[in-house]
C-alpha cells in the first residue's frame, strides 16, 4: 500500500477537525493538496476543508471570530495601510524602495521583540529613521483606533479544538510564543534520517543542472505516473522561466509543438506565485494607464501594441499602426501626443484607436481625488480603451483579471492614507501596489512541485532533489537587517542575521527533507558564468552520500526534433532580374552585391529590409536630402559667378543661408513638425557650417565650370537598365570634367581593389557619362565640421588632396603616356562593374560575404552563416549554406 504523505498526527487532526498552522503559503498548498489526496484514495467525493492556515491567516481569521462575537468593529490595519503611509512619507527621499525596506524591519521588530527605545535603536542615521517611521505608524493607528496584527497578538484566544503547528522553530519570537500561549502541539515527519542514502550531483553549470533536474522527473514518473516529487531552489525566482521551459519539453514536449496556447502545465506546479506585474493581463492594463497620464517609451509602446487585449476590427491594425509610428521621430509618446499623430493619417485603425484613447484620457482628467473614486474611474478608461477585448479568455487570464479588480479594491481602500491626488498619482501607486503583491493562479494537483521555501516539507514526498548547494549559496550567507543594530538580531537568535544562524538553519533543513522523503537528491553546478563555485562544506559530511547517475541522458527538445542527417544543396541561384525595365533601386543593388550576393538579393529581391526605428531629431535621410538640396540651390546661384561671389562674405553667407531655408522648405513641404523644430535649426546651422568651408574648399582649386547638378542618367550595364542621379559634373581648366559625389558620415577610401570593387557608385556614374574626357572621380566628405575630397585622378591637383596615378608625374611621364596609363584603369575598373552587375542580374546569391559585413547586417538570421560556421567548426557536417 502507498504510504500516506501526511504525518499520521496531521492527518488525525485535521480529520477531527484540528486547526493546522503552516510556517508559508507554500507548505499550506502543499497540506491542502496531501489532504485531498488522502480523501479521494478514501473513495470521497465531497468532504468538509480544513483549517490549513498560515500563522497570518489564523491569527486575523481568530481575531475576525473573537471582535465578531463581542460585536467589535474590525481593529486591522488595512492590506497596504502601513506600506503606503511609508511610501507617502518617504517620497522625496528613497520611494517605495525605502518604504519596503522600512517597512520589513518594523515588522522584523514586532516578530522577534525587539526594544523599541532609542536607546536600543538610535544612534545613527538608520536606527532614527526607523524610529520615525515607527512613530509615524503609531501615531496613526492611534488616531484611526487600528493597529497591526502584532498588536492584537496578546488578545488571541485558545481555538476550540485541537491545534497543531508545524516548523513552529522556524517562526519568529512573536508568533512561536503565541503558538505556545494558545497550546500548539508541533507535529512533523518522524521518520529515521539515518537510513535515507543521499545522492549528490555534479553539475557543470546552473543550466545543466536544470536539464539534470528535467530528466530526474521524468524518469520517476515513467516508473510510477503516481508519484509525487518536490523540487527545492531557493534561487526559483531567478530561474522559474528556466524550469518552465526545461520541464515543460521534458515531461510534456507535445505542448511546444501544438497550434494553440500552452496552459497550465499537468506535470508541475510552482509555488509562491510571481509579482503582479509578471502577468501579461496586468501589465497591459498598468500600461495602458501609463500611457493615458503619462507616457511610454517606444520600445513598451510596441509591446502594448501587440498584446492581445484591445479589440481590433482589423487583425492587422496593431502592425499598420506600429509601421506609421516607426516612421516618426518620437521616442516616446503620452495618450494625447499618440492620439494626435494617429488622427493625422489616413488609415481608419489607427484613427480608430486614436478616437478610443481621448475617450479613456478624458475620464481621466480633472480634478484631484482620493483614491475611492479613482478606482472606478481607472476601470472606466481601461474598458473605454477596449481592454481586455472580447475574446474569451482562458481560465489562468480569467483568475489574473479578478486579481486585477481585487487590487482595485484595495487601492479604493487605501483612502484614510492616501492624500487626494492626481490621475498619475493614482496610477504611479496601483504600478506600486502590482509589484509589492504575488499572484499564483489556481491549477491542477501535479506530481512535479516546485518551491524556493526550505522550511520543513512537512508533507511526505516519493523523492526530493535540492538545487543550488554550492559554497556560495548553502548556508546562505549573513543577511542582517540594516536597520536594526547587529547585536540586538543575534541576541534574539534571528537565523539571517549570522553566519552561524544560518549554518544552523540548513542543518534543520537537511534533517527535515531526509525526514519527509526515502529518496534525496542534493546538486550543486561547477560554473557561474565562467567562475569557478566549490560544493557546499555541508554537503561533504553527509554520512553514507552516494554520487548521483542519471538513469538516461535526455536530450533537450530542439535536439530530438533536429534530424541528425541534411541533405546537401547547393542552392545560390536566385530568379534572374527582368531586364526589360529598370533595375530599383539604383546603385545600391551594386553596392550589396559587392558586400554579400546573399544580402543583395535578400533585401532588393526579396525585400527583407530591417524595420524602421524611430530616431531622435532629423531622419538621416531627411538630413541627407537637405545637405544635396542645399548644394544643389547654392551652385545654381553660384554657379556663373562662383569666383566673384564666393569671395565677397556680404554675398556668400545670405545666399547660403537662403539656399539652406530653401531645402528645408523641400525636405518638409513647407511643414516642421513642432517637436523637431529646435533639430531643424541646428541642424540648418551645421549646412551652412559645412557648404562655408566646402566653397573655402572650392577657391583653392584651379578655375572650373558647374556643368551638371543632380544629372538623371540610365546606363546599361551587362545588359541592365539602372537609373542613377550624377550629384555634380565639373568642367576643369584644360580640359576634361570630374564628377563628384557629396557624403556625409566617416570619410574612407574608395575601395577599388584588384580583385573586386566595393564601392561602385562613382564607376556607375563613370559609365553613364561614358564619351566624355572624366579625368577625376571623388567622393565630397561633409562631416564633423570638415570637407574632404577622397578619389582618384588622372594627374594630381585636379581635386584638393587627391592625387594622380602613382608613378605618373607630370614633371616626368608625357601627357599621352599619362592619358593611357589612365584610360586602362578607367577599362579595369569598368571591367569589374560589369562582373558584378553580371551576377545580381543573374540572381547570383551566394553566402560570401566580405570582411566586417556581417557585423551590422540584419539578414544573418536567414543566411544561417554564423549557425553554420560554428556547426563547421564543432566538426559537424551540415551541408552547404543555404540560402
Amino acid at each position: 500500500m502507498k504510504q500516506k504523505r501526511l504525518p499520521p498526527a496531521v492527518s488525525e487532526g485535521l480529520a477531527s477537525g484540528a486547526t493546522f498552522v503552516v510556517a508559508s503559503n507554500q507548505r499550506q498548498a502543499a497540506v491542502r493538496a496531501a489532504w485531498a489526496g488522502e480523501q479521494r484514495a478514501a473513495g470521497r467525493k465531497l468532504w468538509g476543508t480544513p483549517r490549513i492556515l498560515t500563522f497570518t491567516q489564523f491569527a486575523e481569521t481568530r481575531l475576525g471570530e473573537q471582535w465578531a462575537a463581542a460585536n467589535l468593529p474590525d481593529r486591522l490595519l488595512a492590506p497596504g495601510a502601513e506600506w503606503t503611509l511609508l511610501r507617502e512619507l518617504r517620497r522625496a527621499a528613497g520611494g517605495s524602495g525605502e518604504a519596503r525596506a522600512l517597512l520589513a524591519s518594523i515588522r522584523t521588530i514586532r516578530d522577534w521583540r525587539f526594544p523599541r527605545s532609542r536607546g536600543a535603536l538610535g544612534g545613527s542615521a538608520e536606527g532614527d529613521l526607523l524610529l520615525e517611521a515607527m512613530s509615524a505608524l503609531e501615531k496613526q493607528g492611534r488616531e484611526l483606533g487600528r493597529g497591526p496584527l502584532a498588536d492584537w497578538l496578546g488578545e488571541l484566544e485558545p481555538v476550540p479544538g485541537d491545534l497543531l503547528s508545524a516548523g513552529l522553530a522556524a517562526l519568529p519570537t512573536a508568533q512561536r510564543e503565541t503558538l505556545q500561549r494558545l497550546g500548539a502541539r508541533a507535529v512533523g515527519n518522524s521518520a529515521a534520517t539515518a537510513a535515507v542514502a543521499v545522492a549528490v550531483a555534479n553539475a557543470h553549470d546552473d543550466e545543466h543542472e536544470i536539464e539534470l533536474i528535467a530528466g530526474w522527473c521524468r524518469a520517476q514518473l515513467e516508473q510510477d505516473p503516481d508519484r509525487r516529487l518536490l523540487i527545492v531552489d531557493a534561487k526559483l525566482r531567478q530561474r522559474r522561466r528556466q524550469y518552465e521551459r526545461a520541464l515543460s519539453q521534458t515531461l510534456s514536449p507535445s505542448e511546444w509543438v501544438a497550434n494553440r496556447a500552452r496552459a497550465f502545465s499537468r506535470y508541475f506546479s510552482i509555488e509562491g506565485g510571481q509579482p503582479l506585474t509578471d502577468f501579461p493581463l496586468i501589465a497591459h492594463a498598468l500600461m495602458s494607464l501609463r500611457l493615458l497620464t503619462g507616457s511610454l517609451r517606444f520600445d513598451e509602446l510596441l509591446l502594448w501594441l501587440r498584446m492581445p487585449f484591445i479589440d481590433q476590427r482589423d487583425v492587422f491594425a496593431g502592425t499598420v499602426v506600429e509601421a506609421i509610428l516607426r516612421d516618426g521621430h518620437r521616442l516616446e509618446y503620452g495618450a494625447h501626443a499618440l492620439a494626435a499623430f494617429l488622427e493625422r493619417t489616413p488609415v481608419e485603425p489607427a484613427r480608430a484607436l486614436a478616437a478610443r484613447l481621448q475617450n479613456a484620457t478624458t475620464l481621466l482628467g480633472g480634478e484631484r481625488r482620493s483614491a475611492s473614486d479613482w478606482a472606478p474611474q481607472v476601470l472606466a478608461a481601461l474598458r473605454a480603451l477596449g481592454w481586455h477585448g472580447s475574446r474569451v479568455l482562458r481560465s489562468d487570464e480569467q483568475q489574473t483579471a479578478a486579481r486585477w479588480y481585487s487590487l482595485l479594491d484595495e487601492y479604493s481602500a487605501l483612502n484614510a492614507w492616501l492624500p487626494r491626488g492626481s490621475a498619475a498619482d493614482a496610477v504611479a501607486t496601483l504600478v506600486d501596489l502590482a509589484r509589492e503583491r504575488s499572484f499564483d493562479p489556481a491549477s491542477v494537483a501535479t506530481p512535479v512541485t516546485l518551491t524556493e521555501s526550505h522550511d520543513d516539507p512537512v508533507v511526505r514526498y516519493d523523492a526530493i532533489w535540492i538545487a543550488g548547494l554550492d559554497a556560495a549559496q548553502w548556508p546562505p550567507p549573513s543577511r542582517p537587517d540594516v536597520f536594526i543594530p547587529l547585536r540586538l538580531q543575534v541576541a534574539a537568535g534571528m537565523p539571517a542575521a549570522s553566519a552561524a544562524g544560518q549554518s544552523r538553519r540548513a542543518r534543520a533543513s537537511l534533517e527535515a527533507w531526509r525526514a519527509a522523503t526515502n529518496s534525496l537528491v542534493c546538486s550543486w553546478a561547477q560554473l557561474d558564468a565562467g567562475a569557478h563555485r566549490t560544493p557546499s562544506p555541508l554537503l561533504s559530511r553527509i554520512p553514507g552520500q552516494i554520487a548521483y547517475a542519471p538513469a538516461a541522458v535526455t536530450l533537450p527538445l530542439a535536439e530530438r526534433l533536429r534530424k541528425p542527417q541534411l541533405e546537401t544543396l547547393e542552392d545560390v541561384h536566385g530568379v534572374a532580374v527582368d531586364t526589360s525595365v529598370a533595375v530599383r533601386g539604383g546603385v545600391k543593388p551594386l553596392t550589396l552585391q559587392a558586400e554579400c550576393g546573399f544580402h543583395a538579393y535578400g533585401e532588393m529581391r526579396l525585400g527583407a529590409g530591417p524595420l524602421e526605428e524611430p530616431a531622435p531629431g532629423i531622419d538621416a535621410r531627411d538630413r541627407g536630402m537637405m545637405l544635396h538640396k542645399a548644394l544643389e540651390l547654392i551652385w545654381l546661384k553660384l554657379q556663373n559667378r562662383f569666383r566673384l561671389e564666393a569671395t565677397d562674405e556680404q554675398v556668400r553667407k545670405p545666399t547660403i543661408h537662403q539656399a539652406v531655408e530653401a531645402a528645408v522648405v523641400f525636405v518638409f513641404r513647407g511643414f516642421v513638425p513642432p517637436e523637431l523644430q529646435p533639430s531643424v535649426e541646428r541642424e540648418m546651422h551645421r549646412i551652412e557650417r559645412l557648404i562655408e568651408k566646402l566653397l573655402k574648399r572650392e577657391l583653392s582649386r584651379p578655375n572650373f565650370d558647374v556643368d551638371r547638378l543632380e544629372a538623371l542618367r540610365e546606363v546599361n550595364i551587362a545588359g541592365g537598365t539602372f537609373v542613377v542621379r550624377i550629384d555634380r559634373i565639373d568642367i576643369l581648366e584644360g580640359g576634361g570634367c570630374a564628377i563628384l559625389d557629396y557624403k556625409a558620415g566617416a570619410p574612407r577610401a574608395l575601395r577599388w581593389d584588384p580583385d573586386g570593387i566595393r564601392d561602385p557608385q562613382l564607376l556607375t556614374y563613370l559609365l553613364a557619362e561614358r564619351g566624355r574626357d572624366v579625368q577625376a572621380l571623388a567622393n565630397v566628405w561633409l562631416t564633423r565640421g570638415q570637407v574632404r575630397y577622397i578619389g582618384k585622378a588622372a594627374r594630381p591637383r585636379l581635386l584638393p588632396g587627391v592625387n594622380g596615378l602613382p608613378g605618373m608625374s607630370p614633371a616626368k611621364v608625357p601627357p599621352a603616356e599619362i592619358d593611357a596609363a589612365w584610360q586602362g584603369e578607367l577599362e579595369n575598373w569598368l571591367q569589374s562593374l560589369q562582373l558584378l552587375a553580371a551576377r545580381y542580374l543573374a540572381g547570383e546569391a551566394p553566402v560570401q560575404p566580405a570582411p566586417d559585413v556581417c557585423r551590422n547586417c540584419h539578414l544573418t538570421v536567414l543566411c544561417r552563416r554564423v549557425e553554420l560556421t560554428e556547426a563547421d567548426l564543432a566538426g559537424t557536417d551540415l551541408g552547404a549554406e543555404v540560402p
